[in-house]
């Protein structure tokens, strides 16, 4: 449940004001890897839409997740018709 609520924060920020979006985005990507890792690390696993997640696609997401709410925190695109 806390993932999904700070999900849906980020969504609803994100749609008010791209910078702070990318910005909690990626704070929620890096809490989330560490929750995965964590998750891994005690023996559990990770799936997604019913797919097991490997360690190394897990990270392959998180890393492309990270570097996509970077560059919106850093560039700041606006939205059409700003």
């Amino acid at each position: 449940m806390i993932i999904l609520g700070s999900l849906l924060v980020v969504i609803i920020v994100g749609s008010i004001n791209r910078r702070i979006g990318g910005v909690l985005g990626v704070i929620f990507t890096l809490g989330l890897t560490y929750w995965g890792l964590n998750v891994m690390k005690s023996g559990g696993e990770l799936y997604l839409l019913n797919f097991h997640l490997k360690k190394e696609v897990f990270l392959i997401l998180m890393a492309l997740f990270f570097i996509y709410n970077l560059t919106i925190a850093i560039v700041g695109v606006k939205k059409q018709g700003d």
